[in-house]
């Protein structure tokens, strides 16, 4: 694929209100997102206060309702800036993003200094074959061709480091910005990954359509939509969602938004951890 050499507005920052966001998530989808255990111990003593609250706004293993909130946090977070701690607030109007900051703020103020970590503002890069270098050989993720040409056709780029991350990446394109949020410094294929993690993949793949449904995704250099894909099977939008969404809680299928339509790809990451791990367990 040729890559344009246009000039593009890109930086790296690191947030906290994003990162402490992408801790909840975590713990709500623990088999989605791959997390070292003790970098969720304040999240999970926040749980134990306010587990209502938190269910409230983003319930377990529900990936669909949690990234209701994820655009509008991203675009408060490009307006506004820092939102932890932040005076202004009180002038936000959803409920739910008001409560979502409350469980930050309050996770933040646990312990201040756990969060002062150094910012990732150390790139100096402005075209866009840089950009696509710096996913795969800096944080090790393997972009389909979908993703690339979204990374070429736009004009102004947000990185957005969290350690909760793990081996996903996510694309939002929010007031005329591509946000990508991407992993830590480590790369993807050092990331262990616990055993309850690999049961949850085969379970979810021991079905067959489940198991179609990957073979087509696998095999597409593209994100396919869910409508497009009950045609090809040949069952209903409602059983292909349903299938959808088991593959997006074990981590095997991640899922993008534009308007009204709405398409999948597989995560390739998480597939080669699994075979890697197999492939360990044939070892003499």
């Amino acid at each position: 694929m040729f890559i344009k050499q246009k000039e593009v507005n890109i930086k790296m920052k690191r947030y906290l209100t994003m990162d402490i966001f992408m801790g909840f998530l975590a713990m709500q989808n623990p088999y989605v997102f791959d997390v070292k255990k003790e970098y969720l111990k304040y999240h999970k003593i926040c749980k134990e206060k306010y587990g209502d609250l938190l269910q409230s706004i983003i319930p377990y293993e529900d990936l669909d309702h949690a990234e209701i909130l994820l655009n509008p946090l991203l675009e408060l977070v490009i307006k506004h800036g820092e939102l932890v701690k932040n005076q202004n607030n009180h002038l936000i109007e959803s409920t739910k993003i008001n409560g979502l900051l409350k469980l930050i703020n309050h996770v933040y103020e646990l312990k201040p200094e756990y969060w002062k970590d150094d910012e990732k503002n150390d790139i100096n890069i402005t075209h866009i074959s840089e950009v696509i270098d710096l996913l795969e050989k800096r944080y090790g993720y393997q972009l389909s061709l979908e993703h690339k040409k979204m990374v070429e056709d736009s004009n102004q780029i947000i990185i957005i480091p969290s350690r909760y991350m793990g081996v996903q990446l996510g694309f939002n394109s929010v007031l005329n910005h591509l946000i990508l949020l991407v992993g830590a410094e480590e790369k993807v294929d050092e990331i262990l990954i616990d055993n309850d993690v690999y049961v949850k993949c085969m379970a979810a793949l021991g079905d067959k359509r489940r198991m179609k449904i990957m073979q087509k995704l696998l095999f597409q250099q593209q994100s396919i939509e869910g409508i497009e894909l009950a045609k090809i099977l040949g069952i209903t939008a409602a059983t292909v969602s349903h299938h959808l969404n088991v593959l997006r809680q074990a981590g095997l299928v991640s899922r993008a938004q534009s308007g009204k339509v709405v398409s999948y790809t597989p995560e390739r990451a998480r597939l080669k951890k699994m075979i890697d791990f197999l492939q360990l367990l044939t070892k003499e």
